[in-house]
């Protein structure tokens, strides 16, 4: 497959490696300007996507998970739909029992209503619309239609002038 310049996948062999955070397996991509992790979570409703974006460039990042997509490549190809948060059918969370999440740095952001926040595992949020300041953090949940059966998927994920891709197997 031929890339453009501004497409970053993940190879093991060049600049993308694994880690383990709080039991989560991510895949971790670089670039000069941002780290990228990723963590794919498919469950039997939803492909379900971690992701943590770290700003090392000295200027603004603009981060949007509406821009992000999934390509199914076998059997047959398929671009599954990005899941906005109001629209998931997640089970409820008692609010109470709700830890703190904490906030980002960012230059700007549009914060989850909390109905939908609740609906999350304690501790986790979904990914926001956002711009990172220079040395900004974000992080957050995305969540995609899920395919039937099984096959290669491809995940896109357009962040700052940069496409990062990733191919995973959902079984």
């Amino acid at each position: 497959m031929v890339r453009s310049g501004n497409v970053r996948a993940c190879d093991a062999a060049k600049d993308c490696v694994r880690e383990t955070i709080d039991g989560q397996q991510f895949y971790v991509l670089q670039t000069p300007q941002m780290i990228v992790r990723v963590a794919v979570e498919p469950d039997s409703k939803y492909n379900h996507i971690a992701v943590m974006v770290e700003n090392r460039a000295g200027f603004e990042l603009h981060v949007n998970p509406s821009d992000f997509r999934i390509e199914v490549m076998e059997p047959k190809f398929k671009r599954l739909s990005y899941i906005e948060p109001e629209k998931l059918h997640l089970p409820k969370i008692k609010p109470a029992k709700m830890l703190p999440t904490p906030k980002p740095v960012l230059a700007s952001s549009f914060a989850s209503t909390p109905s939908v926040t609740a609906q999350l595992p304690p501790g986790r949020a979904f990914l926001g619309d956002s711009t990172l300041a220079p040395s900004g953090t974000t992080s957050g949940e995305v969540f995609f239609e899920r395919s039937s059966g099984s096959g290669s998927l491809s995940l896109f994920l357009p962040i700052g002038g940069t496409i990062f891709e990733i191919d995973y197997t959902q079984k």
